[in-house]
């Protein structure tokens, strides 16, 4: 009998701690004699034992030593459970993914023994992308995406990807698998990889190639009709350059040449475009307008308007008055220049007809196409207006008397000889 006894059994929980003392009595049934004896046991309290939460671990990070478990007492303390030592090293690279239920077993100086448990839950680390993919792996620097975007787009185990672009040293550029950004001016790789609270996962890495496009420039001069006008190509080149396309815009074939130079059979505006192709096949256009003036052309005949006005007399010249000089010719009527006695001085007229006063001396007229300078002169025609000097008739008399004969003497002059 006493505290803690039940039946032929102590149980020290419910005698508590402390000293029990535990009392045997014993009757003979024969003799009815009886006596009984004491002992004294000694209760130790359990230990205190706490075993704290662990935060998840990540399956594959090596050994992780569990120290959670304690115990205010002095004893010594151990674990057990699936992948842990009774040190309490648990090995994250055999362990599942899951929950995996740890003991804790302390045994204090007295021999006394209690434990706890504890769930650890062991999570998947970041897992690498397994491939990456986007919509336009390259384009060219003057051609980029229409809506100035690219996609990127990433597979795998894990719901959340973390993207960079060229590495790792700045921000993310996105959090999702798939994500859409402003189209690259310049060559860019993207990285992209899973990250947890276990670290970050390997990387794939994809590269958008901006190619750089050359920038057509040419320069030219205004030129004439017929006569060769030559191309400057100052194009800016950003890679070398696979060939030229010249069209001149007047129907002729286009040219393959860097500078070329060309004649156009007419006049007028022409729109000429250049098109340079680099290597990458990236390609600029440029068109400017050319003006090709008409040149000159010479006239065809010259001619007076009456014939007779091509030689008299001087003194018939106040009667003449006016003179009409023609050329024919296959310029416009105002392309035609007139000219007295030279080509040094200024023009006395443009068009194919021109009236001038009757010259009182032989003059020679020229004519010839022009065009303000721009395209220079054609070859000159002439005529020329004879204009022949009259005599000037005089002569004296000496006077005499009635029956003698008078001396008429003739003095007239003239340049020429005197027939009469």
């Amino acid at each position: 009998s006493g505290d803690g006894v039940v039946g032929p059994n102590f149980d020290p929980v419910s005698a508590g701690p402390g000293t029990a003392v535990i009392t045997y009595y014993f009757e003979d049934e024969i003799t009815g004699c009886s006596e009984d004896a004491s002992i004294n046991i000694e209760v130790h309290e359990l230990p205190e034992v706490s075993f704290e939460t662990v935060a998840d671990i990540c399956q594959g990070s090596g050994s992780i030593t569990i120290d959670q478990g304690s115990s205010t007492s002095i004893g010594t303390g151990i674990y057990s459970g699936d992948y842990i030592n009774e040190a309490g090293e648990f090995d994250t690279d055999n362990a599942t993914v899951g929950q995996h239920e740890i003991t804790y077993v302390f045994t204090d100086e007295n021999d006394c023994v209690n434990s706890t448990t504890q769930t650890i839950n062991v999570i998947l680390g970041p897992q690498t992308p397994t491939s990456i993919l986007v919509n336009r792996p390259s384009y060219c620097s003057n051609n980029p995406p229409s809506d100035g975007t690219i996609k990127l787009i990433s597979y795998g185990i894990d719901n959340i990807h973390y993207w960079y672009a060229n590495d790792f040293s700045g921000s993310p550029i996105g959090d999702q698998k798939t994500i859409i950004i402003p189209a690259p001016t310049e060559t860019t790789t993207y990285l992209v990889r899973s990250e947890t609270d276990c670290g970050n996962s390997d990387s794939l890495t994809i590269t958008v190639t901006v190619h750089p496009s050359p920038e057509a420039a040419f320069s030219f001069e205004n030129g004439c009709q017929g006569a060769e006008v030559s191309f400057d190509n100052n194009s800016i080149l950003t890679a070398e350059i696979d060939y030229w396309t010249w069209i001149f815009g007047d129907d002729t074939p286009n040219s393959a040449l860097e500078d070329p130079n060309h004649i156009y059979a007419e006049p007028g505006t022409f729109d000429v475009t250049l098109r340079v192709f680099n290597e990458f096949s990236c390609y600029d256009i440029l068109e400017q307008t050319i003006e090709i003036f008409p040149t000159p052309q010479a006239p065809t005949s010259i001619d007076v308007a009456n014939p007779d006005h091509l030689e008299y007399c001087s003194d018939e010249a106040v009667d003449i008055g006016q003179i009409s000089l023609t050329c024919q010719g296959p310029d416009n009527d105002n392309g035609y220049f007139w000219y007295k006695g030279d080509l040094d001085g200024s023009s006395i007229g443009n068009s194919k007809t021109l009236s001038i006063d009757a010259p009182t001396e032989t003059t020679t007229y020229l004519v010839r196409g022009e065009n303000d300078g721009e395209c220079g002169d054609s070859e000159e025609l002439s005529i020329t207006i004879i204009v022949n000097p009259s005599p000037e008739a005089t002569f004296t008399i000496q006077n005499a008397c009635q029956g003698e004969e008078i001396i008429l003497t003739n003095n007239s002059t003239s340049s020429d000889e005197i027939t009469g």
